[in-house]
């Protein structure tokens, strides 16, 4: 643990002796500055230019009721029992727990009746702290009764028996107004004296704005100009950012107050940022600033060709990682593989610049799935890719897939291998499938009753042929044989006949009883 000591007060510079009365001198005086907590002043009293005799009181500090300071700005003690016009010389020397500081410049002044109005306090510059409790003070000498002006006069604050301004509270936004100069006037009727002091107001500083000037893949060169320090020293600036376009877990650097740019090193290739800045001083920190939203230089991988990428034999493919582009190398490869007629996914192993499948079937085609992940993105591609015959012919080259037609793929692959049908059906084609196939059914079953159609119409003339065939012939009658050239012409045997007409078939004369026979034997 680191211990520092604290160092003695510097001398007292602002120091005023004024006739408190026949036989009494006031005398005020400022802090020293930077003098930090204070235990005590010692007042010396002796006679102008006399050598030695002075004497010395002690002047305690005590902190103000309300004040957020230390001590007091201002002290005021009256040195009694002077003798009238004799003149006397004063100083002050201030004290800490490191010791006690040198005195101050000696003031002079001689006890004497007071009658017109005078000002003991400074006209000086007051530097209050955002949010803090202001006395301005205004302590005066003189033939009472004395009245005090203060001028402006703000709204919440009041003016003490002795003449002091307190403004209870300084609030960074709605107080604007506070800040500038204040007059304050002493009268009696003998006179007036008057005093200003200007209030500056101390607060956090405004936040900086972050600008852009240059990317890298790795880095990121901000520039912002000073802002406004609120009335106290700017100490130094914070970075922070994270990747990414929200608010996260931010990382900080620290930046010293006589450096307004920064080069933000080893951050991720082609990744988003968002940066935001805060400026310090001793009020606080300011708010932070609007963000910056800013990427690095570089872009996710870039699929290639398919015959750039893929290379195949009878039984394994094998693909070339380094034929990707992309300015951000790919942190991790995914390789995935399937049948094309379906399946499951089967992981390929990679050592980052090649994957390689064997055991495959020759002259088939398969499907691939290639993820590239980097800083920049991720970048997914399909391929479709056969091996060749036994006999070493080639299917077709290696080409990637359309991307209105990874939907079917994709869908296999997210499944898990669970087959193509949930694929298809996903992607709205095996419906188109389904329907096809049923318009094919339908016209094949229009084609067959059509075809029965005519065969029966066909049957049916052939039935109206047979049954016409089939009707019974008129009985038929023979006269006596009529002779011509003197021979007798016999009839012809019209059974004998009709088996001649008909070898397969056998027609009864009696009736149409033989016309189904006819029907079997045709059919």
């Amino acid at each position: 643990m680191i211990m520092y000591m604290a160092a003695v007060p510097e001398a007292i510079e602002q120091v005023r002796a004024l006739a408190a009365g026949a036989g009494a001198v006031r005398v005020t005086w400022l802090a020293p500055a930077g003098a930090g907590r204070l235990t005590h002043y010692t007042l010396y009293t002796r006679e102008h230019a006399k050598v030695g005799g002075e004497w010395a009181q002690r002047v305690d500090v005590a902190v103000e009721e309300g004040e957020t300071q230390p001590g007091p700005e201002e002290v005021w003690r009256e040195v009694r029992g002077l003798r009238e016009s004799t003149v006397y010389e004063f100083w002050v020397r201030a004290a800490n727990t490191a010791g006690v500081g040198p005195p101050s410049r000696p003031v002079t002044a001689a006890p004497a009746p007071t009658l017109s109005a005078r000002i003991s306090s400074f006209s000086r510059v007051v530097s209050a702290a955002w949010g803090s409790r202001v006395r301005l003070h205004c302590t005066a000498l003189g033939a009472p009764p004395l009245r005090w002006r203060w001028a402006p006069l703000p709204s919440h604050s009041t003016i003490s028996d002795d003449g002091d301004l307190i403004i209870h509270s300084l609030h960074s936004e709605a107080d604007v107004s506070l800040v500038g100069n204040y007059t304050c006037t002493v009268r009696n009727g003998l006179g007036s004296d008057t005093l200003s002091i200007a209030l500056h107001v101390r607060a956090p500083p405004a936040p900086p704005a972050p600008r852009l000037l240059s990317t890298a893949a790795h880095a990121l060169q901000l520039s912002w100009d000073k802002p406004n320090d609120g009335g106290a020293h700017i100490l130094g600036y914070t970075v922070w950012w994270t990747r990414g376009e929200s608010a996260g877990a931010a990382r900080a650097r620290r930046v010293p107050a006589a450096d307004t740019s920064l080069r933000l090193a080893r951050l991720a290739c082609g990744a988003p940022y968002r940066v935001t800045l805060q400026a310090h001083n001793a009020l606080g920190a300011s708010p932070h600033s609007a963000p910056l939203v800013a990427r690095t230089r570089g872009e996710k991988a870039k699929a290639p060709q398919g015959k750039e990428f893929i290379w195949a034999n009878s039984t394994s493919l094998r693909l070339n990682l380094l034929a990707w582009g992309g300015r951000c190398p790919v942190a991790a490869w995914d390789l995935t593989l399937r049948h094309a007629a379906g399946g499951a996914w089967q992981n390929i192993f990679t050592d980052g610049e090649t994957g390689e499948a064997g055991g495959l079937q020759p002259g088939a085609w398969y499907e691939l799935r290639v993820e590239a992940r980097s800083s920049a993105g991720d970048t997914i591609a399909f391929y479709r890719a056969a091996t060749h015959s036994v006999n070493g012919e080639r299917l077709g080259e290696p080409s990637e897939i359309p991307a209105e037609k990874r939907s079917v793929v994709s869908g296999g692959a997210a499944s898990g291998g669970a087959g193509v049908g949930g694929a298809l059906w996903r992607s709205g084609l095996l419906p188109a499938l389904l329907a096809g196939a049923l318009a094919a059914l339908l016209l094949a079953l229009t084609a067959v009753v059509v075809a029965r159609r005519r065969r029966a119409a066909s049957c049916l003339r052939r039935e109206r042929s047979l049954h016409q065939l089939c009707q019974p012939h008129p009985q038929l009658y023979t006269t006596e044989p009529s002779k011509r050239n003197g021979k007798a012409i016999t009839p012809p045997d019209v059974r004998s006949e009709m088996h001649e007409i008909s070898p397969y078939a056998t027609f009864s004369m009696s009736g149409g009883s033989g016309c189904e026979e006819a029907r079997e034997a045709r059919g």
